[in-house]
């Protein structure tokens, strides 16, 4: 008589490092660009940042691509890809912009806004007062980014949210030291 034993389940493959993919790239590029390892106008280089993030070439064109999308690099043809260059207009036309979207968030955020996200809004705000008083304008900063980015995800609306982002983005590249006062005012 045969006695039938169940199979062992192989054990699972050794799992392999994950490999980064075009976001984990684009987010990482971002940070060097808004940090300032990037400068205004430098050639990104996409052999070397291949050889950098180990991915392939095609993989940082992608996250490149995004990027030039977001309106944070400029391609020049025959030439490659380089760090945007702000000048004033460029940033007053997206003051003007993110005006209008901030106003359309705001109102949206009013109308499905709960009492913890008040309170949470509230903390940030304080939260945001005492890195002025100390003197932490860039912690300052993304703590203002932040407030305007739970506004626009409480609004609820995914092309306010996306557009906000990209605002968000060039927050990083230009901020001013506000005071702290009228941070709490408005």
């Amino acid at each position: 008589m045969l006695v039938h034993t169940p199979l062992r389940k192989p054990p699972p493959p050794p799992k392999r490092p994950r490999k980064a993919g075009r976001h984990a790239v684009r987010e990482k590029l971002i940070a060097m660009i808004t940090s300032g390892k990037f400068r205004p106008g430098e050639k990104l280089l996409q052999m070397r940042l291949a050889q950098k993030f180990k991915v392939s070439m095609s993989l940082i064109r992608e996250a490149i691509l995004d990027l030039q999308a977001y309106g944070l690099v400029e391609s020049d043809d025959n030439r490659g890809f380089f760090v945007r260059q702000f000048d004033t207009k460029a940033l007053l036309d997206l003051l003007d912009v993110r005006e209008v979207l901030e106003g359309l968030a705001a109102r949206k955020a009013c109308e499905r806004i709960q009492p913890a996200e008040v309170a949470a809004l509230g903390a940030l705000i304080d939260e945001m007062c005492e890195a002025a008083v100390k003197g932490e304008h860039e912690h300052r900063a993304e703590l203002d980014r932040r407030f305007h980015g739970v506004i626009a995800e409480i609004s609820g609306n995914h092309s306010v949210v996306a557009i906000m982002r990209q605002c968000s983005l060039f927050g990083k590249v230009v901020w001013t030291e506000a005071n702290a006062e009228h941070i709490r005012e408005v």
